[in-house]
């Protein structure tokens, strides 16, 4: 007795009913396929949009000097395995408010009152720190990376297209 209060690490919550564990993996499996529905109709529509999205993207371009206006595929089927890289990367984007509400519709059963109340502002400063993040690549780290990566093929002699 004494070795399993010594084990306990923390209180049970109250709302906590001891299931089983092929419960536990059936649940699992369910937030597993809600993510994945999501992920994919988030993909779905920005593949919609991806003219869209290609001409957010190409913005940087037209910032170098001398201005690149187009991009060139040099593959027959390029322009649609970056549409899909595009659609995937821009859904994660999406999804990504619903991904954390199914992770943490997932683990919250198994939270005590303490942790419950502290999961609502961590998942509101994940996010807020997650847009921040993705914007603040957009506006400073894509236009030095794409001047980096033409100004370093110039230098080898190579004609950037």
């Amino acid at each position: 007795m004494a070795l399993r209060n010594f084990f306990k690490f923390r209180e049970v919550p109250d709302s906590e009913s001891a299931k089983p564990f092929l419960e536990h993996l059936e649940d699992l499996r369910w937030t597993v396929v809600k993510m994945a529905i999501t992920l994919f109709l988030a993909m779905i529509i920005c593949f919609a949009f991806r003219g869209t999205l290609t001409q957010i993207l190409q913005r940087p371009l037209l910032q170098l000097e001398p201005p690149i206006r187009t991009l060139q595929s040099l593959g027959i089927t390029d322009s649609l395995t970056i549409s899909f890289n595009l659609a995937f990367y821009a859904g994660i984007v999406l999804s990504f408010p619903l991904l954390l509400y199914f992770v943490a519709e997932f683990v919250l059963p198994a939270l005590t009152a303490v942790e419950k109340r502290l999961l609502l502002p961590a998942i509101a400063v994940s996010f807020t720190l997650f847009l921040v993040g993705v914007v603040a690549c957009y506006v400073w780290l894509l236009p030095k990376t794409v001047a980096f990566f033409f100004s370093d093929a110039q230098s080898l002699g190579w004609v950037p297209a």
